[in-house]
């Protein structure tokens, strides 16, 4: 799962509404999850591949999928050892016995849920922060960009910051459905104009990647 529009989202996202439920031949397999490494999956999806099987395991945060995560291995996004142990799983009790090549992946919900507000917010609303503030060249998803290094560093400007965080949660919290925003963690970061431009060429796509 890497965006808002795939298809592993979408059926997350019925599924955290209550509008479609895990296949129920998995029920064995999410319990063993949670009673192998303590995290319950959200919903559970494989993909038929011309040469393997992908199975996608959904968490709703991602600090359970960070669990599964391979730090500090450059061939590898996920541990293989836990990724092994779910394999050896799936492919006993769920495959037949001359399978196509399995592989797990892990995503999480959340982090999408909250993207997804993010882009429904309203221009005017966005408009609306970036005039009440003159120290803000624009906000761009997400990115609140103050003209220079120094306005962006200038601890004076605290006080503006988190009166900018206010105000942004108050445009976002309408569309944040399953209510995982709060004023702790409104999905903005402060940078500025001239650091976009210095070390990104002013390029969005550099910035986010």
């Amino acid at each position: 799962m890497i965006s808002t529009v795939d298809e592993e989202y979408k059926a997350a996202k019925e599924v955290k509404k209550g509008n479609l439920r895990l296949r129920a031949k998995y029920h064995s397999f999410t319990t063993w999850i949670y009673e192998t490494f303590g995290l319950k999956p959200l919903h559970i999806m494989t993909f038929e591949l011309p040469d393997a099987i992908r199975l996608e395991i959904i968490f709703e945060y991602e600090k359970e999928t960070r669990f599964f995560e391979s730090f500090g291995v450059a061939d590898s996004l996920f541990n293989k050892k836990k990724s092994k142990r779910i394999i050896d799983y799936f492919s006993f009790h769920f495959l037949p016995k001359n399978h196509k090549r399995l592989f797990v992946t892990f995503s999480s919900f959340a982090p999408f849920a909250i993207s997804e507000a993010q882009q429904k917010m309203t221009v005017a609303g966005i408009k609306s922060i970036e005039s009440k503030y003159k120290i803000i060249w624009k906000i761009h998803s997400g990115y609140v960009l103050f003209y220079t290094i120094r306005q962006q560093n200038d601890s004076r400007n605290n006080v503006i910051k988190k009166q900018i965080i206010e105000d942004y949660y108050r445009c976002i919290k309408p569309y944040d459905k399953f209510d995982y925003i709060s004023l702790d963690n409104v999905p903005i970061h402060f940078t500025s104009k001239e650091h976009f431009y210095k070390n990104y060429g002013g390029n969005w796509y550099n910035l986010y990647r």
